[in-house]
């Protein structure tokens, strides 16, 4: 039992340093500065078929955890399994690449 009970908390530890940081206005600004048309709203879908969709089949892998080609690669490879259109495959791919400046960039 208590082997068990050890093996369920590294389980449960061990997604502990991913997070998908929730949509603010610094992220819309960064990412207006690389696509002016895009809005909170677009951000914000893509993190919640991130949190969501993709979270059906896989852990979640915060932003940070790709670079932006692997990002890319990524999910134009998923987008079919996932059956993202054209606009749910660039909101999570913008999410994704801001999501991971915030987070990888420090706090001033």
């Amino acid at each position: 039992m208590r082997l068990l009970c050890v093996a369920a908390l590294a389980l449960l530890l061990s997604g502990c340093g991913d997070t998908a940081p929730e949509v603010d206005a610094a992220m819309v600004t960064s990412a207006q500065r690389r696509w002016p048309a895009t809005n909170a709203q677009e951000l914000a879908a893509g993190r919640q078929l991130l949190t969501m969709r993709c979270t059906a089949c896989h852990e979640l892998r915060g932003p940070q955890r790709q670079d932006e080609a692997g990002w890319q690669k990524y999910v134009t490879l998923m987008a079919p399994n996932a059956k993202l259109n054209d606009a749910e495959k660039q909101a999570l791919l913008r999410y994704l690449l801001v999501g991971r400046e915030r987070l990888l960039t420090p706090a001033k």
